[in-house]
Order: structure tokens, then C-alpha cells, then sequence
């Protein structure tokens, strides 16, 4: 008796809550928590390595705009395009320009209250980290080639590794409140033809639902 009772007791209350389960089944290999694309601008300084004879780094004003596309559960693709530019190489009136653009996978995680709306859940506080790669093209400046001439432009492969942090300040309005990458480039320099990157970005994300 007392089993039949319960087995019937279990039975409605599964009923009952049948259309509240598959209300939260969220299709395999998609994580709702993301929007279905982002679009981010932000000003990035930039410090890179001094010119052949100097052991110190030059800086150089810029701005990166990111587009970043949800693709597979935390992860997804993004396409980051970067300006910086500087009028005088450490002290040698020799201006620099580069436009780098990257593209890879960025992996995140949210924390923070969330709320559900249908099949979209908003967190407040997105962590995350990337690995990108591209090229760079440099100009406006002094670049040697393989016969010793000096070209006025030159491109090389672009890298770039980093973390950085989004805070939820509107439905559709993130902040980034900050992100540090490291980039290399191989543009020619008579010392190695390395160039070693640190990029500080901070601006604001806007979600595309």
C-alpha cells in the first residue's frame, strides 16, 4: 500500500515537472551562456623591443577592435585587428606604424549571479584566455632587407597569447575591464629579426544575442 502510494506520489510530481526539464536541455556541443557573437573596442598601448644598439623598449599608442563568435560549448573564435603607432623609436626621431591582424580560439569561464531567459543565461564576471596568430604588416618606418636596402614597409607572422577579464554591465554592454597579451613578430631589424610584444587593452564588448 505504501508502495503504491509513493510510486504514484513520484509519478506526478515527474508530470508535473516533465515540461520544466526539457525547458533547460540545451542542444550538445553549445554553451547559451555565450552570445552568438561579440564585438569588442578597446585602447591597447603597446611596449615592444628597442632597435638594434639599445637594451630598453619603446611604446606605442593603439587600438584593437575583436570580433569574437561562439563555437563550441566555452570556446570561441575570435578575429582581433590592432593599430599602434609611435613618432620616435627610443629617442632616435624614427617613427613606427604596424596593423596586426590575428585570429584563434579563446576559452571562457563565468562567474557571478545568473539569470535564466529561456535559453540564455547571463553571468556578470567573464574570464578568459586566447591563443592567436596571423600576420603583421609594418610602415611607416626603416625596415632592412635580405640585399641591405632599407624598405619603407614589411610584413611578418603575428602572435598572441593572453588573458583578460569582461564585467556584465548591461544585457547587450560588457566592460573589459583589462587584457594583457604577449605578441611576436619577425619584422626585419639587422638583430635577429625577433620583435617580443606586451599589449594592455581596456574598453567595452557589446553582445550580439
Amino acid at each position: 500500500m505504501h508502495r503504491s502510494l509513493a510510486l504514484l506520489f513520484l509519478g506526478t510530481m515527474l508530470g508535473f515537472n516533465l515540461p520544466n526539464l526539457h525547458g533547460q536541455t540545451l542542444p550538445g556541443g553549445r554553451d547559451f551562456s555565450l552570445p552568438r557573437a561579440e564585438v569588442s573596442l578597446a585602447y591597447s598601448p603597446t611596449e615592444a623591443n628597442a632597435p638594434p644598439g639599445h637594451c630598453g623598449c619603446f611604446f606605442m599608442n593603439g587600438l584593437s577592435a575583436e570580433g569574437n563568435f561562439r563555437t563550441y560549448r566555452a570556446y570561441t573564435t575570435v578575429v582581433d585587428v590592432t593599430a599602434t603607432h609611435t613618432g620616435n623609436i627610443q629617442n632616435t626621431n624614427q617613427p613606427f606604424s604596424m596593423f596586426m591582424v590575428t585570429a584563434g580560439e579563446r576559452l571562457n569561464f563565468r562567474f557571478g549571479h545568473q539569470r535564466q531567459d529561456g535559453f540564455d543565461t547571463y553571468y556578470k564576471v567573464k574570464p578568459f584566455v586566447q591563443g592567436l596568430a596571423g600576420f603583421a604588416h609594418g610602415f611607416d618606418s626603416a625596415f632592412p632587407d635580405k640585399a641591405g636596402f632599407i624598405q619603407p614597409t614589411a610584413n611578418s607572422l603575428a602572435l598572441l597569447v593572453g588573458v583578460g577579464l569582461d564585467i556584465k554591465y548591461r544585457r547587450h554592454l560588457s566592460f573589459r575591464a583589462i587584457q594583457a597579451d604577449y605578441g611576436y613578430t619577425r619584422l626585419p631589424n639587422l638583430a635577429g629579426n625577433d620583435q617580443n610584444l606586451f599589449r594592455i587593452s581596456s574598453g567595452i564588448t557589446i553582445h550580439l544575442r
